[in-house]
């Protein structure tokens, strides 16, 4: 709204927008006591999406609400130290109330997979790496999030959600580390060695399954199928010596019909 706002265009009629222009309150500062809206600082753990005592925080005015109803006045006590819960049942009543009703569509936004769109026109192109991993409590493993994964073979499993845009080719090029490091998936560990623990590459989408064996000095693993436009969950293995686990990086290419 406020790029909208400083650009002089009007919010299109078919979107839905639940945050408000802070143009005016570039040349006029709101006073905190005058904003009646709450924040919401949440964070959907897919392994447990009512998992709040961890993960939130409400804040409204001069009030600081925390997973367990810990209510604190920051204007009075900016540590956070002096729990007034007892002391403001209805302050606590009121955000408790605008959270759930917040965690409550939340909850059904989270649970709707967004999705890669692969061969658009747009971007023949797209990098998915393990982070993007759809993960979901029947999930192996955890989600490889640090840095070190790869390096480490991190052993996760979880689809990919995509979308093709079209009918088409796609190549599918998959691998432990970054195409642009040129890195043989066969080295690892803190200092980089030779560990040749991936023997195997496999990939699964929309009822196709391909899989190739992979030398010591290879860097990737690709793949060409045919596949129809529509949503599908994409499936990658690097397996060998009892690893089992996603391609860190899988880099997709739409070939044309």
């Amino acid at each position: 709204p406020t790029l909208l706002d400083l650009c002089a265009l009007k919010m299109p009629n078919d979107v839905k927008v639940e945050g408000r222009s802070f143009k005016p309150y570039l040349t006029e500062p709101l006073d905190p006591e005058d904003d009646d809206r709450m924040l919401f600082f949440y964070y959907f753990s897919p392994k447990n999406l009512d998992d709040r005592d961890k993960y939130l925080c409400v804040i409204w005015k001069n009030w600081r609400m925390l997973g367990e109803g810990q209510l604190y006045d920051v204007e009075k006590d900016r540590m956070q130290e002096n729990d007034v819960s007892a002391e403001h049942p209805e302050v606590v009543q009121r955000m408790e109330a605008a959270f759930q009703a917040y965690h409550a569509r939340g909850k059904e936004l989270v649970r709707e997979p967004v999705r890669f769109v692969l061969g658009g026109v747009g971007s023949p192109a797209i990098e998915i790496t393990g982070q993007d991993m759809y993960w979901i409590p029947e999930s192996k493993g955890g989600q490889p999030f640090k840095q070190s994964a790869p390096r480490d073979l991190i052993q996760t499993h979880g689809p990919y959600k995509v979308r093709m845009a079209r009918d088409g080719k796609y190549k599918f090029t998959l691998s432990r580390y970054p195409l642009y490091a040129d890195m043989p998936m066969s080295i690892g560990g803190r200092k980089f060695k030779q560990d040749h623990a991936i023997r195997k590459a496999r990939i699964s989408i929309a009822g196709k399954t391909q899989e190739k064996p992979v030398a010591p000095e290879d860097t990737r693993a690709a793949f060409v199928l045919n596949l129809k436009a529509g949503d599908s969950d994409l499936d990658t293995a690097l397996l060998g010596d009892g690893k089992d686990g996603i391609a860190y990086f899988v880099t997709v290419e739409y070939l044309g019909d």
